[in-house]
């Protein structure tokens, strides 16, 4: 068996309060660590927060403070840590997740890839070009950013890349709640994989409120751990193992008609 206990800081985010965010931030890899988890999960943007109008000067390069930060509790805690920040580079921002191992070593980065233009995303920020698969010592995962749910295709891509957990940070926001949880729980059932989400609570500058319900589910689509409408560490264990289960004992991967689609004929 495969199994690794997850955390999934569900927290209020403060716009532009990088420090702020970043204290609470340590108490919660502190206490995920107590717990005995191997990675936690923060929402997307979590260190800077929305309105992006104003957030947008808090950016920082990758290696700047707030990530290096970062790398020092992942590996004081000897915790994976996973989330979204705004990234400043030399061509622009970036809305991007850097993936800390648990010995403080950044893995990799994954980019936003579908930004949301329905609130001026676009303006701001540019998309990711690159789907990059992080390999743990207890598995494959790989991450998409809160609007990236509503695009199947790149979660086909990730499952036909080996992966084997995504983990979602999100600002998701009501009236949209109840698209969240269908949307992560559909992502699972799919590609038959684990899909975790982590989605901000409270509200901002802007009229949008965030009303949590961060959750995780299984392979086969049910419903492992949801948190409520208020700040928490969710904590769970999951079997890696059993992505394999479901795929050998359902055989609708296998039965996936590659040769129609345009991923098969490339």
């Amino acid at each position: 068996m495969r199994k690794i206990i997850v955390s999934v800081a569900q927290i209020e985010v403060s716009p532009g309060a990088v420090e702020d965010n970043l204290d609470k931030g340590a108490n919660l890899i502190a206490e995920a660590a107590r717990r005995g988890s191997d990675v936690i999960l923060f929402p997307e943007l979590w260190l800077n927060g929305y309105p992006l109008e104003r957030t947008q000067n808090t950016a920082e390069p990758i290696e700047g403070r707030s990530i290096s930060r970062m790398r020092e509790l992942a590996r004081d805690n000897r915790i994976a840590v996973v989330g979204s920040f705004l990234e400043r580079r030399s061509d622009g921002l970036y809305n991007s997740a850097p993936v800390i191992s648990a010995d403080g070593n950044v893995i990799g980065v994954y980019t936003k890839t579908h930004l949301f233009s329905y609130v001026g995303e676009d303006r701001y920020l540019k998309p990711g070009k690159e789907l990059p698969i992080f390999e743990f010592p207890w598995g494959k995962a790989a991450v998409a950013i809160c609007y990236d749910l509503r695009f199947p295709e790149l979660f086909r891509e990730y499952v036909d890349a080996g992966a084997e957990i995504v983990f979602v940070p999100a600002e998701w926001p009501r009236p949209r709640t109840g698209h969240w949880s269908l949307f992560l729980q559909m992502r699972a059932v799919e590609n038959m994989f684990f899909t975790i989400g982590c989605n901000r609570v409270g509200r901002d500058e802007s009229p949008a409120v965030y009303e949590g319900a961060s959750a995780a589910y299984s392979p086969w689509g049910e419903l492992i751990a949801q948190a409520g409408n208020r700040e928490m560490l969710l904590t769970f264990e999951i079997d890696l193992d059993e992505v394999e289960k479901v795929g050998e004992s359902f055989p609708a991967l296998r039965d996936r008609r590659k040769d129609l689609f345009c991923s098969g004929r490339r």
